[in-house]
């Protein structure tokens, strides 16, 4: 079951939670803590680099929208932290 829920807030606010294998989640919300924080990209670094536990859900680490997750997902993920860039979007199905 693959359920989306989308709300618009002014001044054009979109944000999605989302539903997958019984985890609801935010794109970007590795940790699953209910915020997209530094602590989300401590998590993934640890997980791609120093063998950490994977993802719960692991659409929330697709940053970029492609079908998997690497380097490219760590990049997008840094530019929307520190340098303004486009925000998460989960992955492809969403």
């Amino acid at each position: 079951m693959h359920m989306v829920w989308e709300e618009q807030h002014y001044p054009e606010y979109i944000w999605g939670v989302y539903y997958m294998l019984g985890v609801w989640y935010l794109p970007g919300d590795v940790d699953l803590s209910e915020e997209i924080d530094i602590g989300d990209l401590v998590y993934m670094v640890d997980w791609m680099f120093s063998g950490g536990p994977a993802p719960v859900a692991y659409d929330a680490a697709q940053m970029d929208g492609s079908s998997s997750v690497d380097i490219a997902d760590l990049v997008y993920f840094v530019d929307y932290m520190f340098d303004d860039g486009p925000p998460p979007v989960g992955g492809p199905g969403l």
